[in-house]
């Protein structure tokens, strides 16, 4: 992945604030409960790609992370940090949790920043993708574009 921009001290501060903006996984959801929600929630499950596939789909990406990592928490953190720098302000990040959920958001912003030389805009996309009529696919679509770029990549080589 090519070099992003931020200073330094604004990383720093949007770090901190980060443990406070996502919540730990395993949290228990209504779908539990409420049978139409039950299914969307299975259908979502079924689309969304694995922590693995992310990380190793978007690897140039991981490199900005403090340290490696080995949850869909540290996956998220690492969206949170960078999203400012590439453009995706608070309030688009929290429209698009709601639209996609924090795994989805999480795999996004990766994946923008992984693409960051076929995406130009990665904000006016994010918006997109929540105006969509269903925008739990979209992850999905962008890892597998990010996926096959780095196949190509690595076959080049």
């Amino acid at each position: 992945a090519a070099e992003m921009t931020g200073s330094g001290g604004q990383i720093v501060r949007h770090h901190h604030r980060l443990d406070k903006d996502l919540p730990e996984t395993g949290a228990q959801t209504e779908a539990e409960t409420l049978p139409e929600t039950a299914q969307d929630a299975m259908r979502t499950a079924a689309r969304q790609p694995s922590f693995g596939q992310v990380t190793e789909a978007c690897a140039g990406t991981m490199a900005f992370a403090e340290e490696r990592p080995r949850s869909w928490h540290d996956l998220g953190r690492l969206a949170l940090m960078l999203a400012p720098m590439i453009g995706i302000g608070g309030e688009l990040i929290a429209r698009a949790r709601r639209a996609i959920g924090d795994q989805g958001f999480a795999i996004a912003v990766l994946c923008f920043c992984e693409l960051q030389d076929r995406i130009e805009k990665p904000g006016a996309y994010l918006r997109a993708i929540c105006r969509e009529r269903d925008p739990m696919a979209a992850p999905a679509r962008l890892l597998a574009i990010a996926a096959g770029t780095a196949r190509r990549a690595a076959a080049a080589c």
